[in-house]
């Protein structure tokens, strides 16, 4: 990883629960040494994606970040395209839908949600974690039209294990993406949240590159084969939608 690529990962540790970092906390979450750190979030700050509090001396995001988000938003504006296409699938399926995009080599970002209120068993998505490739239904749908060297670097940087479900062995991992890549779609059970079951469907790009996914997650106990293949045509043309609306077509 390069020293841009260093100095901009620092900016995913911040979320809603953590939305100011002091640099004493900066080395705890990175392991990294307090100059390096000091001399990366100085540069952030500089450039604007950074500000500090005059007391606590403590990072947040500063105004570069509004404005690239305020620029991308207006000139692409993928999450209203999806929120509209997750609203029809939702009132479809009636379990929680999702539409995350790639965060680098690390894993999906939720870009858009819609946690369904009709159950009182349901899934719930927390938008300040990432989506594991190897993990989720989302991730081992981007992984199957990623191109080989892509997805050999990620299972490179490690598979840890979140139930007794996930799948950390690498091989099996390709295999699965051989037969995910044929059907055009992905499952996941248990392998990110027990008893929980992930259909996730690739989505692409104005460049007809993979760049997110949008899937469908449930109670196991509502997401039998049966059930499976019935809701498989509505993912599939909420995939098409949100692609169409991104200037893309399916790889």
């Amino acid at each position: 990883m390069g020293t841009i690529a260093k100095a901009l990962q620092l900016l995913t540790h911040f979320s809603t629960d953590l939305p100011e970092i002091g640099l004493s906390q900066f080395v705890q979450l990175t392991g990294e040494d307090k100059a390096t750190l000091h001399r990366r979030l100085g540069e952030l700050k500089a450039c604007g994606f950074l500000d500090q509090d005059a007391a606590s001396r403590a990072y947040r995001l500063g105004p570069a970040i509004s404005r690239l988000e305020i620029v991308k938003e207006t000139t692409f504006p993928a999450r209203r395209a999806a929120m509209e296409v997750l609203r029809k699938l939702n009132s479809q399926v009636s379990e929680t839908v999702h539409v995350s995009v790639i965060q680098g080599d690390q894993g999906l970002s939720t870009l858009a949600h819609i946690d369904d209120p009709s159950h009182g068993i349901r899934v719930y998505m927390d938008t300040n974690e990432l989506l594991p490739f190897h993990a989720t239904a989302s991730g081992l749908a981007v992984l199957a039209f990623f191109e080989k060297e892509r997805v050999d670097k990620i299972l490179k940087l490690g598979l840890p294990k979140f139930t007794e479900d996930t799948q950390t062995n690498a091989a099996r991992i390709r295999n699965l993406l051989i037969d995910f890549r044929k059907e055009g779609f992905a499952r996941s059970k248990g392998g990110f949240e027990t008893d929980v079951v992930g259909l996730a469907m690739p989505l692409f790009d104005s460049r007809n590159a993979c760049a997110g996914a949008v899937a469908i997650a449930a109670p196991s106990s509502r997401m039998d084969n049966k059930r499976v293949q019935s809701v498989l045509p509505l993912l599939q043309q909420a995939a098409n939608d949100v692609t169409a609306s991104w200037s893309g077509r399916a790889s």
